[in-house]
């Protein structure tokens, strides 16, 4: 185009229309494939409804308190494992038949409460140190934040994250 264009050749014109019409279709065919996108797997809260209507081994009631748009990626991204964890251990030694989760997003810090009524054979309170809770324990402790497990009333497993928002 550029040498046709510098020769005055009439066909130029004709070439770059063309050009600018292939580059609007393009452009048009990726902004309606990216439009169409949808992520491969469920983020944030959608992740952890999605854990917890998967779990099978027990009914799972999941209430969910405070604006969890608020709750940082990373914050997330240690509670879903949490979540897991604290799911498999109450299939596995509490054999639980009900587990409530919550997560209540407060000023300054989300909570992930785990509870089941059923105990833990064998365990005292504090006593559940697996390698998973170990690992998460170092995890939510990079972040700032605190994993808590209790065996005094059945099952507790509590996440507390910070929101990382400074204090006014």
């Amino acid at each position: 185009f550029e040498q046709l264009w510098k020769d005055g050749d009439p066909q130029a014109a004709e070439m770059l229309s063309q050009a600018r019409r292939r580059l609007s279709g393009g452009v048009e065919i990726l902004r309606t494939t990216v439009h169409g996108l949808a992520p491969r797997a469920a983020l944030g809260i959608d992740a952890l409804e999605e854990i917890c209507g998967r779990f099978t081994a027990a009914e799972v009631v999941l209430s969910v308190h405070g604006d969890t748009d608020r709750v940082p990626v990373h914050a997330w991204g240690v509670m879903e494992p949490c979540l897991k964890e604290a799911l498999t251990n109450a299939a596995r030694h509490a054999h639980a038949e009900r587990v409530e989760v919550s997560i209540d997003v407060g000023p300054f810090i989300v909570r992930l409460s785990v509870h089941t009524f059923e105990p833990c054979p064998g365990s005292r309170s504090g006593d559940l140190g697996g390698l998973g809770l170990r690992s998460l324990r170092q995890r939510a402790h990079a972040v700032g934040g605190s994993i808590t497990t209790d065996t005094t009333n059945g099952f507790d497993l509590i996440c507390v994250l910070p929101l990382g928002e400074e204090r006014t």
